[in-house]
């Protein structure tokens, strides 16, 4: 029973840090990849509840998104479809999934982007 409702408050958690990203992950941009690309893969991923759901179940509550869980979150099959629908033949693939690695990594450590969220799942409880 505590299972299912740690993966639920870790699955609201990993949903609302997605949709954060869309919304205030930019500054985490870089100049190699268009900003565009960038927000419309993840506006892609963060609708899609399987993805949220596969991520929930991989993230180690201990370790959160480390250098090997973003690697694995580039590499699952709804952020593939996501990147390979949305880059233009100009935009190297390599690229984007580097680009999206390195912002997994700096806002799961954003304390900015992470405490509303946190207080967001609370008050989702205490409803």
């Amino acid at each position: 029973m505590l299972t299912t409702i740690g993966m639920i408050l870790l699955g609201k958690l990993i949903f609302y840090w997605f949709v954060s990203l869309i919304e205030r992950g930019a500054k985490y941009f870089s100049n190699k990849v268009d900003k565009q690309t960038m927000v419309k893969i993840l506006d892609k991923i963060s609708k899609n509840k399987t993805f949220i759901d596969d991520v929930s179940k991989n993230v180690n509550v201990k370790n959160g998104i480390d250098r090997g869980m973003a690697d694995k979150i580039v590499n699952m099959p709804a952020v593939q479809s996501a990147i390979n629908s949305t880059i233009t033949k100009k935009e190297n693939k390599k690229d984007i999934e580097t680009e999206l690695k390195s912002i997994f990594l700096k806002a799961w450590n954003d304390t900015s982007i992470m405490n509303p969220i946190v207080s967001k799942v609370k008050n989702d409880i205490k409803r």
